[in-house]
C-alpha cells in the first residue's frame, strides 16, 4: 500500500484540467473600441437629426463594419486561447503518461497487489477526463451558436442597409426625372388652365352650331385633363421638394396642401406599376385649417413614409383575395385644442400591440421582402418627436384597420 499515495498524486496531476486563460474584456468591450462605436452612432444620429440620411447611412455602414471587425478579432483571440490551453494540457498529459508508465513498470515488478489499486485509480481518472472533455465540447458549441446568432443579425443589418442604399438611389433617380420634366409639367399645367378658361368663355351652344352632347363631352374631357395636369404638377412639386436638404428653421406651412401633395404622390406611385390595383382613396381636409410653422421637407418625408405603409398594407390584404374586401386609404386633418392633427387610416392587415411597441425601432420591419430597410417609421418618429416636439400615435386592429395620428402642437 505504500505505493498507493504516490500513484494517487500522479493520477490527479495527470487528469487535472489546465486553466484556460481568457480576457474578461473582449475586443468589442475595450474602451477605445466602445468610444469609436459611440462616435459612429453619434455622427449617424446627428446626420439623421439634420435629415442628412445619406451621410447617416454611411456612418451606420462604418458602425457595422467596425462591429464586424471587432467580433472577428474577439473570435480569433478566443480560438487562440483554446489552442494554447490545449497545447499546454497536451504537453502536461504527455509528461504525466511517461511518468505513469515508469511507475506502472516499477509497481508491476515489485507488487502484484498494487495493480488492483492502480486499475481503480486509472478508471476514475478516465471518467474525469471524459467529463472534462465533454465540458470543453459543450463550451465550444455554446460559443459557436452565439457567434452564428451574431453573424445572422449582422447579415440582416447588412441586407437592410443595402435596401436603404437601393431606395436612396431610386429616390435620386426620381428627383432627376422630376427636374427633367419640371418645365414641361409647368407648361402643361398652364396650357390646360388656359384651355379651361377658353372653354368657359366660349359659348358652345346648339344655337352656335355645337350640339349639347358634344359640348358636355368636351367639358368632361377638359375637366379630366385639368385634373390630371394639376395632379402631375403636385406630384412633381412634391418630388422636387425632397431634393433640398431639410432646414432647421420652421416656416409657416399649409398643412392641407402638404398632405394633398404627398397623398397624390404615393397614390400615383402605387397605381402606376399596377393599373389593375383598385384602392378607394379619400381626403377629408378641414377647410379652415390654419397655417403652422413646420419644416416642410421633413414633414413631407414623414407623411410619405406613413402613407406608403398604409397603401402597402391594403395591397397585401387585397392580394390574399379576401371575399368582399374593398381596400381603402383616407387622410384627414383637424383643428383640435392646442394642436393640428393629421390622421391616416387604412383597412389593411393591421398590427398587434406587441408589433406596435416595436414600430420605430431601427431596422425593425414586418415586411418579408428585402425592399424594406426598417428605417421609415424610425425616421418618422424622430421627425415628429425631435424636430417638431409633436406626437405620433398608432391604433390598430389585426386583420381590420390601422390609424396613425400625427399631432403638431400650436403652442
Amino acid at each position: 500500500m505504500k505505493f498507493v499515495f504516490p500513484l494517487l498524486f500522479i493520477a490527479l496531476a495527470f487528469f487535472s484540467p489546465a486553466p484556460v486563460s481568457a480576457t474578461d474584456n473582449g475586443a468589442i468591450h475595450q474602451q477605445p473600441h466602445l468610444d469609436a462605436l459611440s462616435v459612429y452612432k453619434k455622427n449617424a444620429d446627428d446626420y439623421v437629426a439634420k435629415n442628412l440620411n445619406r451621410f447617416g447611412l454611411n456612418q451606420l455602414l462604418n458602425y457595422d463594419t467596425a462591429i464586424d471587425t471587432m467580433y472577428k478579432t474577439e473570435m480569433n483571440d478566443t480560438i487562440a486561447a483554446f489552442k494554447s490551453s490545449y497545447n499546454q494540457s497536451h504537453i502536461a498529459r504527455s509528461n504525466a503518461i511517461a511518468n505513469l508508465n515508469r511507475q506502472i513498470t516499477e509497481l508491476t515488478e515489485k507488487k502484484e497487489n498494487a495493480t488492483t489499486g492502480f486499475t481503480g485509480l486509472l478508471r476514475k481518472a478516465g471518467i474525469a477526463s471524459m467529463i472534462w472533455l465533454a465540458i470543453v465540447l459543450v463550451l465550444i458549441q455554446i460559443r459557436s451558436k452565439a457567434l452564428k446568432r451574431v453573424q445572422a443579425r449582422l447579415g440582416l443589418s447588412k441586407g437592410q442597409l443595402s435596401a436603404s442604399n437601393s431606395k436612396l438611389d431610386e429616390g435620386a433617380a426620381l428627383i432627376r426625372t422630376g427636374h427633367e420634366h419640371a418645365e414641361v409639367n409647368e407648361q402643361l399645367n398652364a396650357k390646360t388652365l388656359e384651355i379651361q378658361k377658353l372653354f368657359t368663355e366660349t359659348q358652345l351652344t346648339p344655337e352656335n352650331g355645337f350640339p349639347k352632347e358634344a359640348a358636355d363631352k368636351l367639358k368632361a374631357s377638359i375637366a379630366e385633363l385639368v385634373r390630371s395636369a394639376t395632379a402631375g404638377h403636385k406630384i412633381t412639386s412634391t418630388i422636387l421638394s425632397q431634393d433640398a436638404e431639410p432646414g432647421i428653421e420652421k416656416v409657416s406651412t399649409n398643412l392641407n396642401q402638404l398632405c394633398d401633395q404627398c397623398f397624390e404622390l404615393v397614390y400615383s406611385g402605387m397605381i402606376s406599376p399596377d393599373p389593375d390595383l383598385k384602392i378607394t382613396v379619400s381626403k377629408d381636409l378641414e377647410k379652415n385649417l390654419p397655417q403652422i410653422k413646420l419644416i416642410p421637407e421633413a414633414v413631407a418625408q414623414l407623411l410619405i413614409n406613413v402613407l406608403i405603409n398604409a397603401f402597402q398594407s391594403v395591397q397585401e390584404r387585397q392580394e390574399k383575395k379576401v371575399k368582399g374586401y374593398a381596400p381603402k386609404v383616407t387622410i384627414s386633418t383637424r383643428v383640435l385644442p392646442r394642436f393640428l392633427q393629421v390622421r391616416i387610416h387604412d383597412n389593411g392587415e393591421g398590427m398587434t400591440d406587441d408589433i406596435i411597441q416595436q414600430v420605430g425601432i431601427p431596422y425593425f420591419t414586418m415586411k418579408t421582402t428585402t425592399n424594406s430597410s426598417g428605417l421609415g417609421m424610425h425616421f418618422a418618429k424622430k421627425i415628429v418627436g425631435e424636430m417638431h416636439l409633436g406626437e405620433l400615435k398608432i391604433e390598430s386592429e389585426p386583420g381590420n384597420k390601422t390609424d396613425v395620428y400625427i399631432k403638431f402642437f400650436t403652442s
